[in-house]
């Protein structure tokens, strides 16, 4: 019975499930784990270029999480309307819930990611020269030029303008992204 409940409680995402009495240790070793594969999952996540999540064989339930909501967030890039609520329906997750586990995985708010995924494709497309700069913002979701060139730069320490000036053509980028 304890093995089928336990079972249960994992097949629907639980991150551990530990019947009572627990050992005390065994409690303490499961949260320093749990602990420590958050801490893993964040680093790998942040590392990541996340436009390209559905290109990446997930295996994790994490993993799996992000890449989902990385596909709808990159299926409705130009969407300039695209919000928490329409991501958390999309995923089947409530607004408070989508924020608070997705925060924990990559460090960002589901706000944040849209703009960083739609800021990394519009550094992409600037430098393969896919079409101006107020083309492309329009593309990714932006209405407001002046705030899409803000957080350009915020975000790569340069204006949009320049990146689509300076084209390398070894296929470097002009900053760190």
């Amino acid at each position: 019975m304890r093995q089928a409940l336990s079972d249960s409680f994992l097949m629907q995402g639980a991150d551990d499930y530990l019947t009572k009495p627990f050992d005390a240790d065994e409690l303490q070793l499961r949260i320093r784990n749990l602990l420590a594969r958050r801490e893993q999952l964040w680093a790998h996540f942040q590392s990541l270029d996340l436009t390209l999540l559905p290109e990446v064989d997930a295996r994790s339930p994490e993993d799996q999480f992000v890449q989902k909501v990385a596909a709808v967030i990159t299926e409705h890039l130009g969407d300039e309307l695209l919000g928490v609520d329409n991501i958390a329906q999309a995923v089947g997750y409530s607004r408070s819930q989508l924020t608070r586990k997705l925060k924990a995985l990559t460090g960002y708010t589901p706000n944040k990611l849209v703009l960083y995924m739609r800021l990394n494709e519009a550094r992409r497309q600037l430098e393969k020269g896919r079409g101006s700069v107020s083309e492309i913002a329009y593309r990714v979701g932006f209405s407001n030029l002046s705030y899409f060139a803000k957080k350009f730069q915020e975000m790569t320490g340069v204006l949009p303008s320049a990146v689509e000036r300076e084209r390398p053509e070894d296929g470097s980028l002009p900053f760190e992204g």
